[in-house]
């Protein structure tokens, strides 16, 4: 299966909004976890998430999740 892609743009989105992507085979454990949030509450989100036209995330599966835990809207 072969993804295509448009140009990109740029936009906030609320994270209620975002769905991961069940097919992503990369997987984070609890430490792992642990340091993406640690991360984001101290510098906050420095890149992006990648995400398809209807919300599904390709790219940032653990940002997301730690954005949630974080209880970032």
């Amino acid at each position: 299966m072969t993804k295509e892609f448009n140009a990109m743009e740029f936009k906030r989105m609320p994270v209620g909004a975002l769905s991961l992507d069940r097919q992503n085979a990369r997987k984070h454990g609890v430490e792992n976890m642990k340091a993406i949030k640690e991360s984001l509450a101290r510098f906050g989100q420095q890149k992006p998430i990648v995400i398809s036209e209807d919300g599904i995330v390709y790219a940032g599966n653990g940002t997301l999740t730690a954005a949630r835990e974080l209880g970032w809207e």
